[in-house]
């Protein structure tokens, strides 16, 4: 029986005049599957690995074991249509991200492909970074603004769902992924060699955070190549070692858009002391041939008593000042 963790903090409602104080008014909710998916497991394998996954429903989260875990699990799996996205990996795991976490319930936006057309249709086709483009929905701010080869907003009035949310600038953040940042809810950890920040990914997942790898190399031209996909759990020894991590990859089902299944796989780690960097053992070619650069976390919604407290403070001093008045 695996061991089930339940978070209350994403699935809520609330009322609109405690969101507007805080985070303007565009931050509406409506009834959707974003924050929905809230549930974890733990399970051993086998005497010599564990599995963690979180983004579970509370039903895959009861019936989850270690024969199934990679048919039933059905995580948050934005995929691309293959026309106006093919270059944006990076939005569709910005749109798990967003969906897990319930920062993206706003606008009417049912599920993460939702989210992710939302990103299709204000940014041009080109290639991005999932942190930016989550400060840009948050925000309104993009920190890639006008650099050649990267996805640039075309509507200026879009993103910004959230205007106040503690986003920290952001603007001077390596493209590369080779520094580390904590930016408030957001932040990028760089792990290309290094043990300890490579196993505290699943620390992350476990405080609720939604993650996001960062995998690529370079062509045989000096040219960078990158891709990006959500994590949702992880495999580890006795000794807490990552083995595995587990995913979903908006090219899985290239082209398939909202009606390819949403699904789970399972990319095992391996060391490359000729190159010190994390690759993958896969069947995969794509993945045989990659490094894993690093990986972004961002934080769930605070709780809704969070909100409660914050906005009727505002409220109770603002009536104070009116009444004194």
């Amino acid at each position: 029986m695996p061991n089930i963790r339940h978070s209350l903090g994403r699935t809520f409602v609330f009322p609109l005049v405690a969101v507007s104080l805080v985070f303007g008014a565009s931050a509406t909710f409506a009834s959707s599957i974003i924050g929905s998916r809230n549930a974890s497991a733990t399970f051993s394998i086998d005497p010599n690995r564990t599995a963690y996954i979180t983004g579970l429903t509370e039903s895959e989260a009861r019936s989850v074991t270690a024969s199934n875990y990679l048919d039933i699990v059905k995580p948050y799996d934005a995929e691309k249509t293959g026309i106006t996205d093919t270059m944006h990996c990076w939005a569709a795991t910005a749109a798990n991200m967003l969906a897990y976490t319930g920062w993206g319930n706003v606008n009417g936006f049912q599920t993460e492909d939702d989210i992710f057309a939302y990103f299709s249709a204000n940014f041009t086709d080109k290639g991005g970074v999932e942190g930016f483009g989550i400060e840009w929905f948050l925000t309104g701010n993009y920190a890639l603004t006008g650099l050649d080869g990267y996805a640039q907003p075309t509507t200026p009035s879009a993103g910004g769902f959230w205007p106040n949310a503690n986003v920290a600038d952001t603007s001077n953040i390596s493209l590369l992924g080779d520094e580390s940042f904590d930016a408030g809810i957001l932040g990028y950890v760089s792990m290309i060699d290094n043990v300890s920040e490579l196993n505290s990914l699943t620390s992350y997942l476990q405080k609720d955070y939604a993650v996001s790898l960062t995998v690529g190399g370079y062509d045989e031209e000096g040219n960078f190549w990158g891709h990006s996909v959500a994590a949702w759990g992880v495999t580890y020894d006795k000794a807490g070692n990552l083995l595995s991590l587990l995913i979903s990859d908006s090219d899985n089902d290239y082209g398939g858009g909202v009606d390819a299944p949403d699904t789970l796989n399972e990319l095992f780690l391996e060391f490359n002391e000729a190159g010190n960097y994390y690759g993958f053992s896969s069947d995969d070619d794509y993945y045989q041939y990659c490094a894993l650069i690093g990986f972004t976390y961002l934080a769930a919604v605070p709780e809704p008593s969070t909100f409660m407290l914050f906005g009727l403070g505002i409220v109770t001093i603002a009536l104070t000042r009116r009444k004194r008045a």
